[in-house]
């Protein structure tokens, strides 16, 4: 017996996705107002604090470079170039590989050694 697919047309498809986003944002509305967050936490720390070990890395680059290029620039500009990544194969296939070597393997270290230090 052949499995027949039905598809929704755009219509019904649009309809339910603009239901479901409007029950997810009044769900979080809703949790937002009856679990208040306290604002008057204590932040008078001097040590860092650790974060999750993807954060790692960000965090030891906001150790020592100004936070425009370790929190932005930085973090951006390597996402922007692995998402365009297949793009520029096309391009400058060797250029790119070889880059692509570089940036992971600076992103690993970074991660490892921010691990260790902030840790």
């Amino acid at each position: 017996m052949a499995v027949i697919k039905k598809f929704i047309d755009r219509k019904e498809l649009l309809r339910r996705e603009l239901i479901a986003a409007l029950v997810v944002t009044n769900t979080v509305f809703l949790l937002a107002v009856l679990l208040p967050v306290s604002l008057l936490a204590d932040t008078t720390f001097t040590e860092m604090v650790p974060a999750p070990w993807i954060f790692a890395g960000i965090q030891l680059l906001l150790k020592y470079l100004p936070p425009l290029w370790a929190g932005i620039i930085l973090p951006f500009g390597t996402a922007a170039f692995l998402i365009s990544f297949p793009y520029l194969t096309k391009i400058w296939p060797v250029l790119t590989k070889a880059s692509l070597w570089v940036i992971v393997t600076i992103i690993i270290i970074v991660t490892i050694v921010g691990h260790f230090i902030v840790f």
